[in-house]
């Protein structure tokens, strides 16, 4: 009977303690997320297209616009016990290489089922 007290209070314990490691476990992850910390850093007219990939990482997409190369990040949590999480962030810059102009919205969404929130 103790032994079976034991394991139920351990198995409560478990289970109350990691409800957000176990969501992460069981979600699907893709993309580089950027928080908020990150976006503060970054300055239009003096951050480096460097920097930002020493900071991010590589993005999801490059494409030139005229003589303005634009970095897109996309991020995509499809989560099992929290809302979904979706993020776009295009950072675009001239041809110095400065950060001149950031954008940032939810990314398109999808007929998928288990795409929405």
């Amino acid at each position: 009977m103790k032994k079976l007290i034991s394991v139920l209070a351990v198995t409560a314990a478990v289970s109350l303690s990691g409800c957000s490691s176990v969501n992460d476990m069981l979600s699907y992850k893709d993309g580089t997320k950027i928080t908020t910390e990150q976006m503060n850093t970054l300055k239009i007219g003096k951050t480096k297209r460097s920097d930002v990939v020493n900071m991010l990482g590589a993005p999801s997409d490059i494409s030139m616009v005229g003589n303005q190369q634009h970095y897109i990040y996309n991020y995509t949590a499809i989560n099992t016990f929290q809302a979904n999480e979706f993020q776009s962030v295009r950072l675009i810059f001239d041809k110095n290489d400065r950060l001149v102009e950031i954008q940032k919205g939810k990314s398109p969404s999808s007929s998928n089922a288990l795409l929405k929130g």
